[in-house]
């Protein structure tokens, strides 16, 4: 997958890609007719929670400007583009390596965020958190293959 790539997530099945975990995770507890997900891999490849209610090319053209504005330093970042509000946020996962994630509401105005503001920041939280957990997790695991190659034997 490169730049500009957009994918569901039964298409992405690398279990090591952060962002494709990231996505099938929250993806999980979102309602069908609610918020939809896309989140943006480091390499710029998109992947969305429910690509039959959001046009593949819609990431392409309007969340890769508001994916600029958080890379720099607008955290997390709004817009209003067509029927959907947009709120983009960025995951940190390791030096060079950040995901984008915009949490994209269908029929939201800005009103409409303004009176959902508090279930919008936990859900926003809950992404944050679910990326920090996935984050330690894979670095959890590296270190137990580099303590496996150099040979140091396990604690029972």
């Amino acid at each position: 997958m490169r730049n500009g790539m957009v994918t569901d997530t039964q298409c992405r099945t690398d279990s090591s890609d952060l962002a494709s975990q990231l996505l099938s995770q929250v993806a999980e507890f979102l309602p069908e007719d609610g918020p939809i997900l896309v989140v943006r891999g480091p390499e710029g490849d998109y992947s969305i929670s429910d690509h039959d209610r959001l046009e593949p090319s819609f990431c392409q053209e309007v969340l890769e400007d508001l994916h600029d504005r958080i890379g720099d330093g607008w955290e997390p970042a709004t817009i209003q583009a067509e029927n959907y509000f947009i709120i983009g946020l960025q995951v940190y996962a390791e030096p060079g390596y950040n995901i984008s994630v915009f949490l994209v509401l269908p029929g939201y105005s800005g009103e409409t965020v303004r009176a959902n503001t508090d279930l919008i920041e936990t859900l926003i939280g809950q992404i944050h958190a679910i990326g920090n957990l996935l984050v330690r997790i894979r670095q959890m695991e590296r270190f137990l293959q580099f303590r496996e190659y150099l040979g140091v034997k396990k604690v029972k």
